[in-house]
Order: structure tokens, then C-alpha cells, then sequence
């Protein structure tokens, strides 16, 4: 625990409010009928003394955001990559989280980690019309400097967002 309280006297970022540790997973999932898709996962975690808090912007999806002379890997997060989920005497409620125009889950990190420290599971789905960025599982940076998916109607829009919603929801009910 002291370990843990130093991690986040390190971080700019403010620190989760809840009881919970924070673990966070990415997962890469393909939609054999449309393409991939990118899930970063927040959790109640069990963390160990010597865990190490995750980069908040982490590998190439810090360099596709790259800003000036910024180095964004420097920026520690208040989760733990891939830490163990924390046992529970019930199941934990699964939110999923669709990011606004021309963002990706990691910017919304910190409301993220927050709401996984009060016991829940957030599941923040990249769709790879309407990010700045994304990384694909075989390491392809793609980027846009506006939302590619806004050249269609609302209604397009709103489509594609709700297939990578109802997608990545019938995915998780498969993971334990």
C-alpha cells in the first residue's frame, strides 16, 4: 500500500476516490464482417507491492499523440497494466463507454480509472472511424487529424458507434 501511495504522489493526473484498486487490459477483437476493434478495460484490482503504475498514453499510442516536445510516456496513470482482477462476492457491473469525436478511451483515463475504483468494470471501445489514433494488434499506428466518420450523416454515425457498442458487449460476455 505504501508502494501504491507513492505511485500516485508521482502522477499529474488526480487519483481515483474509490476503495478499489485500478488494473487495466487492452484487448484487440476483429469483427470478421467489418475489422478490428480496440477495448481498454478498467477493473477492481488485486495489485502487488512491486506493481508498477501504467503508462497513461502508453507505446505508440502516446507517439500518434505526440505534441511538441511533450513525452507523454513519462505520464504515469494510477492503473496497473495487466494486474489481477480483484475477487469479488458478486459480479461486477460492466459499463461500456463509446469516447466523443476525434478521442480515444486513454483521454478519458482518469473519470475511468475513478469509476473502476468504486467496483466496477469500464470497458472504453475504440472505433476506428472517430479516434485521432489508434494501434492495431499487429502494431499499425493509424491517425487522422480529423474524425474520419464524420463525412457521413448522424445517423451513419450513430450506426457504426452502436455495431462497435453491441460488438464489443457480446465479446465481453465471453472473457472471465
Amino acid at each position: 500500500v505504501a508502494e501504491m501511495s507513492v505511485a500516485m504522489a508521482q502522477s499529474p493526473l488526480p487519483p481515483p476516490e474509490g476503495r478499489h484498486a485500478v488494473g487495466r487490459t487492452q484487448i484487440h477483437w476483429v469483427d470478421g464482417s467489418r475489422r478490428e476493434i480496440v477495448v481498454w478495460i478498467w477493473y477492481p484490482a488485486k495489485v502487488t507491492a512491486n506493481a508498477v503504475p501504467a503508462e497513461w498514453m502508453p507505446g505508440k499510442w502516446g507517439e500518434g499523440l505526440h505534441v511538441g516536445s511533450s513525452d507523454l510516456s513519462s505520464i504515469k496513470s494510477h492503473a496497473y497494466t495487466d494486474a489481477a482482477i480483484e475477487p469479488a462476492s458478486r459480479p461486477y457491473s460492466v459499463l461500456l463507454f463509446a469516447p466523443g469525436a476525434n478521442q480515444i478511451p486513454l483521454d478519458y483515463s482518469t473519470i475511468l480509472e475513478d469509476v473502476a475504483s468504486h467496483g466496477y468494470v469500464v470497458a472504453g471501445v475504440t472505433s476506428p472511424e472517430f479516434a485521432r489514433v489508434i494501434v492495431l494488434a499487429d502494431g499499425r499506428l493509424i491517425s487522422g487529424p480529423v474524425p474520419r466518420g464524420f463525412r457521413g450523416s448522424i445517423g451513419a454515425t450513430s450506426s457504426i458507434i452502436s455495431k462497435d457498442l453491441s460488438f464489443a458487449l457480446t465479446r465481453l460476455l465471453t472473457v472471465d
